[in-house]
C-alpha cells in the first residue's frame, strides 16, 4: 500500500514502512523537533536552579509549556509523593524524549527513505504524539490554530498515513464499526 502527499510518500514494503518527505516536511518536522528540545532543555534548567525541586510546575498559558506539563504529567495527585516521582522519573524521561528527538531528527533529510521496521514505526509515532502535543497545547482542544496548527494537524496526518501504511486492517475495522 502506498499512501502519497505532496511532500510525504509512505509505503509498506516487507515488514517494514518507507517514508520520504520532501524539504517542506523535513523543514516543518525541524520546527518542531527543535521547540520540543527547546521546551525539555529550558524545563531541566528551571528544575537545576529550583530552591524547591519538589514544588508542582505551575501550568503556563503558552500552549507549548501546557503542552510539556502534558506530556511529563504528575504521577501522583498529592503532594509531596508527586515531587518525589517527578525528581526520580523526570530527569530520566526528559533524556529519553530529546533522544527520541535525535533519532528522528538524524532521520530527516529530503527525498531520502527512512525504513521503519516495527520499533522505529513505534518511535516515530511517539514522536509525532509528543511534536504534536506540544502544538495543541491543551487535551481537550483538537485543533491549534495559526502555524501551531499547520505544524499539529500535519505531524497528525503523518502518523495517520505510518498508521494506515503499516497495518492496514485498522482502517477497515474503523470503518466496519462505523465510526
Amino acid at each position: 500500500m502506498t499512501a502519497a502527499h505532496e511532500c510525504v510518500t509512505v509505503t509498506a514494503e516487507g515488514g517494514s514502512v518507507v517514508l520520504v518527505l520532501d524539504e517542506h516536511a523535513v523543514a516543518e518536522l525541524g520546527i518542531g523537533l527543535n521547540l520540543l528540545r527547546w521546551l525539555i532543555e529550558a524545563r531541566e534548567k528551571h528544575w537545576i536552579t529550583a530552591r524547591r525541586p519538589l514544588g508542582r510546575p505551575r501550568r503556563s498559558r503558552l500552549p507549548a509549556r501546557r503542552g510539556l506539563h502534558d506530556l511529563l504529567p504528575d504521577g501522583y495527585d498529592q503532594e509531596p509523593e508527586a515531587g518525589r516521582f517527578r525528581e526520580y522519573h523526570e530527569p530520566w524521561l526528559r533524556r529519553e524524549i530529546l533522544h527520541a528527538a535525535d533519532r528522528m531528527a538524524s532521520e530527516l533529510a529530503p527525498g531520502v527513505q527512512v525504513r521503519l521496521d516495527s520499533a522505529g514505526l513505534r518511535a516515530w509515532i511517539a514522536m509525532l504524539s509528543h511534536l504534536r502535543l506540544c502544538y495543541v497545547g491543551r487535551r481537550d482542544r483538537s485543533k491549534a490554530s495559526g502555524r501551531n496548527g499547520v505544524i499539529a494537524s500535519f505531524c497528525h496526518y503523518l502518523q495517520h498515513l505510518l498508521v494506515q501504511a503499516a497495518y492496514p486492517a485498522i482502517p477497515t475495522a474503523i470503518e466496519a464499526a462505523g465510526h
